[in-house]
């Protein structure tokens, strides 16, 4: 599959809401392989997300109400 191809179907996804975390991976991924971003920026991508995970993961723990999600 050609990187471009594979790149419309990783956008493609990510705006249809599927795939998560690993779609996006992969479209930073790509990203990097084409120069947009650099190894720092990449590294900066992938620490936000890790906290914002670990801070869900925390949430669910503390049994927090899937309401409580979309109110911010």
């Amino acid at each position: 599959m050609s990187a471009e191809l594979r790149l419309q179907n990783l956008l493609t996804g990510i705006a249809r809401g599927r795939g998560g975390a690993e779609m996006l991976l992969e479209l930073l991924a790509i990203l990097h392989d084409k120069g947009v971003l650099n190894k720092a920026e990449v590294r900066q991508v992938v620490n936000v997300l890790a906290a914002d995970m670990s801070e869900f993961n925390a949430e669910l723990r503390q049994g927090q109400q899937p309401d409580a999600w979309f109110r911010g």
